[in-house]
C-alpha cells in the first residue's frame, strides 16, 4: 500500500511515534480498532531516484489505557504535545467540558489516559471550541489552553506540577 495515499485518508495523521524525530504515519481505524504506524525510515536512493522508505504496518501498543477506543476520524480526537516532550500526545474532547489524552511514549506505544484536570474548574478542550487557543505562553515547554471571556481578560489553565491542568483568571493588557 503505498504509504502516501494512506496519509490522505481519513483517520490519519503524520506523527514521530517512534522518537526519532522523522514524521511517522498513524492510521487509526474506527472505535474499537486498531492503531498502527507505517515508520519512516529516512530517505533512500532506489534506481537512482531519492525516496522516503516506510516500514509497517505495525501496531501501536494502547499500554494500559483504552487509546484505541478513539480515532482520528473523530473531530473530537487530535494529536498535540500535552506534556511537553516533543511528541505529540492523542488528546480527546468528551463533548461534556471535559478532555483527557494518552501520553505518546516514543516507542510505538500510548500512555494510560490522563485527564487534563482532576478538580474543577475544568480546562476547555484544547480542539473544536472558536474561543479557545493552545500554546506555551510561559515558556516551560508545556501547552497553556486559554479562552477568551469576550472581556479584556482571560481564563488560562496551565499544566500543573502535579496531574493536570489548573484554573487561573487573568486581565489581558492589550497593546495598540
Amino acid at each position: 500500500m503505498d504509504a502516501l495515499i494512506l496519509a490522505a485518508g481519513h483517520g490519519t495523521d503524520l506523527v514521530d511515534l517512534n522518537g526519532d524525530g522523522l514524521p511517522d504515519i498513524l492510521k487509526t481505524d474506527l472505535a474499537p480498532g486498531e492503531h498502527n504506524a507505517f515508520i519512516n525510515t529516512g530517505v533512500t536512493n532506489m534506481e537512482g531516484a531519492r525516496v522516503i522508505y516506510w516500514l509497517g504496518p505495525t501496531n501501536v501498543n494502547p499500554g494500559a489505557g483504552t487509546a484505541w477506543s478513539f480515532n482520528l476520524s473523530s473531530a473530537d480526537t487530535h494529536l498535540a504535545d500535552m506534556d511537553g516532550d516533543g511528541l505529540a500526545d492523542l488528546v480527546h474532547n468528551t463533548g461534556l467540558g471535559e478532555a483527557f489524552f494518552f501520553a505518546n511514549k516514543g516507542r510505538l506505544a500510548w500512555g494510560s489516559r490522563q485527564d487534563l484536570a482532576v478538580d474543577p474548574p475544568f480546562p476547555p478542550s484544547p480542539f473544536g471550541e472558536t474561543d479557545v487557543r493552545t500554546a506555551d505562553f510561559d515558556f516551560d515547554k508545556r501547552i497553556d489552553i486559554i479562552r477568551a471571556n469576550g472581556s479584556a481578560s482571560i481564563n488560562r489553565c496551565r499544566p500543573s506540577n502535579s496531574n493536570g491542568f489548573t484554573a487561573h483568571s487573568r486581565t489581558l493588557n492589550i497593546c495598540n
